[in-house]
């Protein structure tokens, strides 16, 4: 599933919703950075 999200798209939907402050933090959005996360999970 992480690998078949458009990471561009995603980070323009949610990019209103992050204040202005933290948006330089969504460029960090992508299959990799996920999987990391994912990993740390299990």
């Amino acid at each position: 599933m992480i690998g078949k999200i458009d990471w561009k798209m995603a980070r323009e939907d949610v990019r209103r919703f992050v204040p202005s402050r933290e948006r330089e933090n969504l460029e960090h959005w992508n299959r990799d950075f996920f999987l990391s996360l994912v990993e740390r999970m299990i």
